[in-house]
């Protein structure tokens, strides 16, 4: 796969990852920043964690979390182990907690790399570069 076809899955599954992945930055609830309703139950509100997590978890369709993502600004380059789950192939869903749990970041403030957490006892495979760059999908920056 070339790097730029490479880009748009990485930098999806990062940016929606490390987004809501327990541990992240979270608004504060007086943000003054409303919550967005993108039909459906799927919510994301800035000053309520638990409601996002929820909708991205259970209630948004895979359109509504690329219309998310879309949305969305590139924020800081994480660092450190974020959890996160397989929201894509939804078949896989049930039995990939056995196979991956989430990325460890090893980055500074404009890049790095992450390795892929591939087992319920954190063990890491799978390296991917991290930075800010283009997202295919729109040309606006996004972490990949």
């Amino acid at each position: 796969m070339s790097t730029n076809r490479a880009r748009l899955p990485i930098a999806l599954a990062s940016a929606f990852i490390t987004t809501v992945a327990l541990g992240t930055q979270r608004a504060a609830a007086d943000s003054g920043v409303p919550a967005t309703d993108y039909g459906e139950n799927c919510v994301i509100d800035p000053g309520d964690f638990s409601v996002t997590l929820d909708s991205l978890r259970a209630r948004c369709s895979l359109e509504q979390q690329n219309a998310i993502f879309s949305d969305a600004s590139a924020g800081t380059v994480p660092n450190g182990p974020k959890h996160g789950w397989v929201i894509s192939p939804a078949a896989i869903q049930p039995i990939a907690p056995a196979f991956w749990t989430g990325k460890t970041f090893y980055t500074v403030p404009d890049g790095g790399h992450l390795m892929n957490q591939v087992s319920p006892a954190g063990a890491e495979g799978f390296r991917a570069d991290v930075n800010l760059a283009p997202a295919i999908t729109d040309g606006a920056p996004a972490g990949c």
